[in-house]
């Protein structure tokens, strides 16, 4: 037998349907006039350049040569939140640039993974675009250092020099320990935060801002960075950056070899704690053992080169070595500038 829906079913069933359409165009245009808002107060310090039909952001500071690249890390707001301190010390020494991944801070969004191979190319024509095209010290922290071997391996002629700040390796994955549990997975509430950030709900609720506030960056900073955060495709970019990293350690390589090319390599070094709120199986032990196979790897990024040094940031985690010992980043950069400079070997700094 056929229901045939009652007048008030129809009613209640199209109310419903032109509530959330409210609900969706009000969050929408919320947050459009809320990012115009942001951007006329929090402008990108550098420039919009065109690479591959979108604008990307860069932002050169000092002058000099060499020519330092800041590569950020997975999922980072952008170079102007995350690198302000070091690269105005380090645009002391010589032309600095710091610039954002595709997404990422003032770089408008591509839907696709973010892989190395695809940062390269990208940043290369933006270098080439903005009249960068050789002589290239590039600085990749964390994720940002396979993407600048990439970008080595793709283009070594316009590559003089490289420091990795306790960056990733391309066989990490197949070197941990395997964990005890599966750990939490956050992926399915970030599937469904990619469809709200548009709406304005992560916005209005809050959930950026909190996250923002353990973010290790300068306070007078944080304000910016919850602009960036906060833009529509936000978490968009940061599924991209993962999928990305996930492709790429599927086809993982060893690193190649960076012949004599001058290299630090600085790895964190503050003592190992016990995370809290995971599961009883994860024990210190278990963490001692990833930090003890992550310093084997360390060492192994070290040897790439014939002439490298590694440093040890000894009162430094992965994600604060930039706020908490800047010196030794400057120190590295500083040292790889002047032994390309004055032609000589590193061993000497």
């Amino acid at each position: 037998m056929r229901v045939v829906p009652t007048k008030n079913l129809k009613k209640s069933i199209l109310g419903l349907t032109l509530a959330v359409l409210s609900v969706v165009i009000a969050g929408r245009s919320y947050q459009i006039l809320s990012e115009k808002d942001d951007l006329e107060r929090y402008p990108p310090p550098g420039e919009l350049i065109e690479v591959n039909g979108h604008l990307m952001h860069i932002n050169c500071l000092g002058s000099g040569s060499p020519t330092v690249i800041l590569e950020q890390g997975l999922g980072t707001g952008g170079t102007a939140t995350l690198w302000q301190d070091l690269h105005e010390q380090t645009s002391r020494i010589t032309r600095v640039c710091a610039y954002d991944r595709a997404g990422v801070g003032y770089s408008e969004p591509v839907d696709i993974p973010t892989r190395s191979s695809n940062v390269a190319t990208n940043l290369h024509e933006l270098l080439k675009n903005y009249g960068i095209e050789d002589n290239l010290v590039l600085v990749g922290w964390s994720r940002g250092g396979a993407h600048v071997r990439e970008f080595q391996k793709r283009f070594p002629k316009l590559v003089s020099g490289m420091v990795l700040v306790d960056s990733v390796h391309e066989l990490q994955y197949q070197a941990v320990p395997p964990a005890p549990v599966p750990p939490p997975s956050s992926s399915a509430l970030y599937q469904v935060a990619q469809f709200l950030q548009p709406l304005g709900l992560l916005r209005i609720t809050g959930l950026v801002d909190a996250q923002i506030q353990g973010f290790p960056i300068p306070e007078q900073e944080k304000p910016r960075a919850r602009a960036l955060y906060n833009m529509s495709h936000t978490v968009s970019t940061l599924l991209n950056e993962t999928s990305g990293a996930n492709m790429d350690s599927e086809e993982a390589q060893a690193p190649s070899s960076l012949g004599n090319l001058p290299l630090v390599v600085i790895t964190q070094g503050e003592p190992v704690i016990l995370p809290q709120g995971l599961p009883p199986a994860y024990t210190l032990e278990y963490f001692q053992e990833l930090r003890r196979v992550w310093n084997e790897l360390q060492g192994e990024l070290a040897r790439l080169s014939t002439n490298s040094k590694q440093v040890i940031a000894s009162e430094s985690g992965h994600a604060n070595m930039h706020s908490k010992q800047p010196e030794l980043l400057v120190g590295a950069i500083s040292d790889v500038v002047f032994a390309i400079r004055n032609d000589e070997d590193l061993n000497i700094f």
